[in-house]
Formats: structure tokens, sequence, C-alpha cells
């Protein structure tokens, strides 16, 4: 079983935002992190593998500082692929 982070949120987004913002996703992924630990599941840390050097979504990936481009899933898939366990 998997528990994957949220996804990252824009600079702009985060900075304009009450609800979308990086200090509540890092939160929310800190409970997820903790909670895979707890139930013994394996953690995927989407989050980082989306997120630029800054530590948000890049802003050339997304239109609204939320949601990223159909490419940018790309990023993702190619995480799991390459961090699931067998």
């Amino acid at each position: 079983l998997y528990i994957m982070s949220l996804t990252p949120v824009s600079a702009y987004k985060s900075s304009t935002s009450d609800t979308f913002t990086m200090t509540r996703v890092n939160s929310y992924n800190e409970a997820l992190y903790e909670l895979a630990n707890e139930k013994d599941c394996y953690y995927l840390d989407i989050c980082s593998a989306l997120s630029d050097e800054t530590g948000y979504l890049p802003s050339d990936v997304t239109s609204d500082g939320v949601h990223f481009s159909a490419a940018h899933y790309k990023v993702w898939l190619d995480y799991v692929k390459t961090h699931y366990v067998v």
C-alpha cells in the first residue's frame, strides 16, 4: 500500500491564497508521512519530484498555480516508475 504526498503549488499561488499554500501542503505531507510510517505503508514524495529548486510548482507548468500541465504528469509517472517496491 502506498501513500502519496500532495502536489506542490506555485510560489505565486502560495503567496496569494490562504488555502493553497506550501505551508499547508508541507503540513499535510508531514501528516501523510507519519501515517504511512504508522500503518507500515510506503510513502511517495511526489511533492519533491514535482517541485523546482525553491520547493514550489514551477510557474511554467501551471496556469492557475495548483494544477499542472499534462506534460508535467510525465515527471510524476517517471518518479513512480523509479520509486516503487517489488
